[in-house]
């Protein structure tokens, strides 16, 4: 892809040549892909892969018997960061993170021998909850998130943003991957569909 011939020459864009590089866990794109009804535990899971991208070895503990942690992170086998993770709906839930929430979680890590702490969210945050936020307690909301995602994994959200765009399309029913595209044969003056992901061909059903 991206490439020209001349007198059989190739020219390739090196920072391209990978670019069909699956290189995201095939979890965490079907959860990002319905994102707005995510489960906490699903958030969870993004935050472990956004930490582990960033070079932190992570513990799930989902906020069991440890006062609403959800991630640890560690670097160098010390602790680095404590993670609360909050799953909320913005189409169905009409509050956003508030003050209070905020700061019960910033008195939490401290406690636990975090040097800092980090706060995710599908949602988003009041104000007040930002304002509160300093240099060791960092607040990502939802837009925030799909930057981080869009940095650490760009195949992924290139990929979904796509398929988004071809929603209305028939599935490959050969890959399940893939779109069927309507093309036109001119010379045979008829329709047929082919999948733009395998390359799968098929007739068009004019009964259909």
């Amino acid at each position: 892809m991206f490439s020209f011939k001349k007198k059989k020459e190739v020219i390739n864009f090196p920072e391209l040549s990978n670019h069909n590089k699956r290189t995201y866990p095939k979890k965490l794109k079907k959860i990002v892909a319905q994102l707005e009804t995510c489960k906490s535990e699903d958030l969870n899971y993004i935050a472990e892969c956004i930490l582990q991208k960033m070079g932190y070895t992570v513990q799930n503990i989902d906020g069991y018997k440890d006062g609403g942690i959800d991630v640890y992170a560690f670097s160098n086998n010390k602790k680095a960061i404590a993670v609360q993770c909050k799953a909320w709906n913005p189409q169905k839930t009409t509050e956003r993170i508030s003050k209070p929430l905020v700061a019960e979680f910033k008195g939490i890590f401290p406690d636990k021998g975090f040097p800092n702490g980090l706060f995710i969210t599908t949602h988003f945050f009041t104000d007040q909850a930002l304002e509160i936020a300093g240099d060791n307690l960092l607040l990502v909301d939802r837009k925030k998130l799909i930057e981080l995602l869009a940095h650490f994994y760009p195949e992924m959200i290139s990929e979904l943003f796509y398929y988004k765009t071809l929603t209305e399309l028939e599935e490959c029913k050969s890959c399940k991957n893939g779109k069927k595209l309507k093309l036109y044969n001119k010379k045979k003056r008829n329709y047929y569909y082919i999948c733009e992901t395998c390359g799968e061909y098929s007739s068009f059903n004019y009964s259909s």
